[in-house]
This record gives structure tokens, sequence and C-alpha cells, in this order.
């Protein structure tokens, strides 16, 4: 019995410890924020309405992250994932890397565009690159199709990708959320 009451009391504080931590590569401020310590990127735990979910961190030094943001309402349905890592290679090849790989992942998936895309964050306007796909599935008799799209950008020696998927019939408020969350997430690295 002692034994077992160690034990619960030991996981309790584990995960009360692990939850009030920042993870590899992170600073937790007094907000909630979380700041990733090489690039200086800011994760509000709360930001244009998106809630952020757990961080995954890639590479023992904190490096290569990505953190998610999802948004759910009665007019939205939203999950953007932002991976933040060292650029090697440029822009374009990691690209098509990422375009290769949506199209591996499912048979069912159309390119429904592919474009240059724009991150302007107050006088900052840096060129990059996006491309959206339709993914249709079967399930149970009923089709369903969902929008995924990924948009990169190269800021100085990172990049960040923003991987975002959502019901179809959603896209008009997700291109909008989806420009304002860029927006209000504070990217200090983008000297170029």
């Amino acid at each position: 019995m002692i034994r077992t009451k160690t034990l619960l009391f030991t996981t309790i504080i584990s995960l009360l410890f692990a939850y009030s931590c920042a993870p590899t590569g992170f600073t937790k401020n007094n907000h909630k924020v979380l700041v990733h310590e090489s690039s200086k990127m800011s994760f509000p735990e709360k930001v244009s309405g998106f809630t952020r979910t757990p961080i995954n961190v890639y590479d023992e030094s904190g490096n290569k992250v990505s953190v998610g943001y999802n948004l759910k309402t009665e007019t939205c349905h939203l999950t953007v994932n932002i991976y933040l890592y060292p650029d090697k290679g440029g822009i374009e090849k990691h690209f098509q890397e990422v375009k290769d790989s949506i199209m591996q992942v499912n048979q069912e998936v159309k390119k429904v565009y592919e474009d240059t895309n724009y991150f302007i964050q107050e006088d900052q306007v840096v060129p990059g690159k996006k491309v959206c796909y339709r993914i249709s599935k079967n399930m149970n008799g009923n089709q369903t199709d969902r929008m995924t799209m990924a948009y990169l950008y190269a800021f100085g020696d990172w990049i960040i990708k923003y991987s975002v998927s959502y019901p179809s019939g959603f896209e008009s408020c997700a291109s909008l959320k989806v420009v304002e969350l860029m927006q209000e997430l504070e990217c200090p690295f983008n000297e170029t």
C-alpha cells in the first residue's frame, strides 16, 4: 500500500513538473508564451482565436521543432502545425520534399494550386512558396474532403513551414485565419 501511494505521488509530481516546464529548446515567460531559444520566435498559448497544442522537439539541441494550433468555431475548423528548423539546402529543395511527402501519404490527393506567396509582417516582405491539395476519402459510404496546405518561408538561417488542414468548405475562413496567425506570431529572426 505504501509503495502504491509513493508511486502515485511520484507520478503526480512528475506530471506537474513536466507540464510546468518548457520543452527542450524553449523558455516560458510569465504569460504562458513559449519562446524558441535559437530563433527567438514566440508561441503564445492563445493567439488569433487559436489554442496551442503540445510542442514536438525533433533533435537534442531543440532547433528542429513543431508547434500546433487549433481553431474550432461554428464557422471555421482549422489545424495549423508550424515547423521551425535550420535551413539546409534552400527553400526550393525543401518545398519539393514537402510536396512529395504529401503525395505519398494518400493516393486520393489532388493538387489544387501551387504559387509564390509573401509573408508580410510590419515592414518585412519575405517571398515563399504555397501549395494546396484536396484529399478525398470514402468513409462508410460518405465522401469526405479535406484541404491540406503548406506555406514555406526562409528567414535568414531558418525555414518556417505552416502546415494547414481543414474540412472542405472552410476555404475562405482558413485563408484569412492562417494569415492572421502568421502576422500575430512574432518572427524576430526575419533579418535576411
